[in-house]
């Protein structure tokens, strides 16, 4: 199934090589992200139901976080491409290169 349409409407930019890689996985999330945002929360707080999809967007962001860095298996223009089309979130990305670079640090 094609990723949803709002990601390739933005403008009107074709995926760059090597987007092929992380598409499978970044599918699967958003599939999972649907399933939980169509369950039921009647017993649950207004909080508590959002939790299922802020750790999807924290993993979908994280994937491609350890792609880029960790891994070195998408290129600088995937990257930027997820970026700009929002498949990811470009500030909680910022704080974990943060933490990632403080855990690093010996002081």
């Amino acid at each position: 199934m094609p990723l949803p349409q709002r990601w390739h409407k933005k403008k009107l930019q074709q995926p760059p090589d090597g987007f092929d890689v992380i598409e499978p996985t970044l599918e699967a999330l958003e599939h999972e992200l649907r399933d939980k945002i169509k369950e039921t929360n009647e017993k649950k707080r207004k909080t508590e139901s959002m939790w299922p999809v802020y750790q999807i967007n924290w993993q979908k962001s994280r994937y491609v976080y350890d792609m880029y860095y960790t891994y070195h298996r998408i290129s600088k223009q995937v990257y930027d491409y997820c970026i700009q089309q929002k498949l990811i979130d470009a500030a909680l990305i910022a704080k974990v290169r943060l933490a990632v670079n403080v855990e690093d640090t010996k002081y």
